[in-house]
């Protein structure tokens, strides 16, 4: 039984201009009948797929052990087809129309480009691949005790794969590569809560906050179940916090970062002590504030230097990079110009 409202039941509570514009990209395919509306393997991921009537069953078929099972079964108001755009893999299943079903689709590019300009839109998947993840994830385990969930990262908000697979109440790692395939990021998952995160230089929340900011991030990302863990996590490394409850600050921090002024988030700018005593600005951590200033005492530091030596998200780090410049604690380095000048 589905516990979300359907695809058609939600166009209904959007504001009236998003419905519109979602409805103008889907394209009425009529009916199909008895019929494979896509297999599993194929590379032909061209589409997202929506139900407006009748029903359709799931059915994953495993090459290791030569079987085939009906997974789930898909009615008025469901998507398939969107997990292969999302992460530009083959089909992760078979669709058969077990009746008369009426298709609508919508072309890949089409929804993407959707998803990043509707939040709304966004939002309601995660909740439909949640749920998706957690039903097939428990069928599919009749077959293997191995799941491998991926994509790339391009294409995915990580706040809504972390709510995914939070959601899924799968135990399991998330590992993060970047574009030369490099482990940057791990985050192991267990009974609905993410226990332990890593992510470059950071550990624990700030790691969570700061995977979650990173707007142009690159590369590719893999959630695969697991009983045991492959690797050590030092107790730093802990969240010790409700894995939804995180997920909202998260998006209250990554909101509240993108409103800085540009020149606090641009880290390859540099920065110089400015006054010779210290005083405490306000802000949230004096403490580290200090340090900062410290630090840019020594020379002229760049904001990227400087925060690969802190252990806090670069949220944290810029909010208190703009508090000791308007405190005159420390300003912007300007290079003397060679050559020319005025006498």
């Amino acid at each position: 039984m589905r516990n979300y409202c359907d695809f058609f039941s939600y166009l209904k509570l959007i504001d009236p201009e998003e419905h519109q514009k979602i409805s103008e990209g889907f394209e009425d395919l009529g009916f199909f009948s008895y019929c494979n509306v896509i297999e599993q393997g194929t590379d032909h991921n061209d589409a997202v797929f929506l139900i407006e009537s009748g029903v359709v069953e799931v059915i994953y078929e495993s090459q290791k052990q030569n079987k085939s099972r009906v997974v789930a079964y898909l009615s008025r108001g469901d998507f398939f087809g969107e997990l292969s755009i999302l992460t530009k893999q083959p089909r992760v299943a078979t669709i058969h129309a077990m009746e008369k079903v009426r298709l609508y689709k919508i072309d890949g590019e089409k929804f993407k480009s959707l998803l990043k300009t509707i939040p709304a839109l966004g939002y309601y998947m995660t909740i439909h691949l949640a749920h998706r993840v957690r039903d097939m994830a428990n069928q599919i385990s009749y077959f293997s005790h191995c799941i491998n969930l991926g994509g790339t990262i391009d294409d995915f908000d990580m706040l809504t794969t972390i709510q995914t697979i939070s959601s899924s109440g799968k135990r399991g790692e998330l590992l993060i590569r970047n574009q030369s395939s490099e482990i940057v990021g791990s985050f192991f998952f267990q009974d609905s809560q993410l226990i332990y995160a890593k992510f470059r230089h950071l550990r624990g929340l700030e790691a969570c906050w700061q995977i979650i900011l990173e707007a142009n991030l690159s590369g590719h990302f893999a959630f695969e179940i697991k009983e045991k863990i492959n690797q050590t996590y030092a107790q730093d490394t802990k969240i010790g916090m409700d894995t939804m409850d995180m997920l909202m600050q998260a998006a209250t921090h990554r909101d509240h970062y993108e409103r800085l002024p540009d020149h606090c988030r641009n880290m390859d700018l540099t920065i110089e002590q400015l006054s010779e005593k210290f005083s405490y600005p306000e802000c949230p951590d004096p403490i580290l504030a200090e340090k900062i200033w410290g630090l840019t005492g020594q020379s002229p530091q760049t904001l990227q230097s400087l925060w690969l030596r802190l252990e806090v998200s670069q949220y944290t780090f810029c909010q208190l990079v703009d508090a000791l410049i308007k405190a005159s604690q420390v300003s912007y380095h300007k290079q003397k110009k060679e050559g020319f000048s005025f006498h």
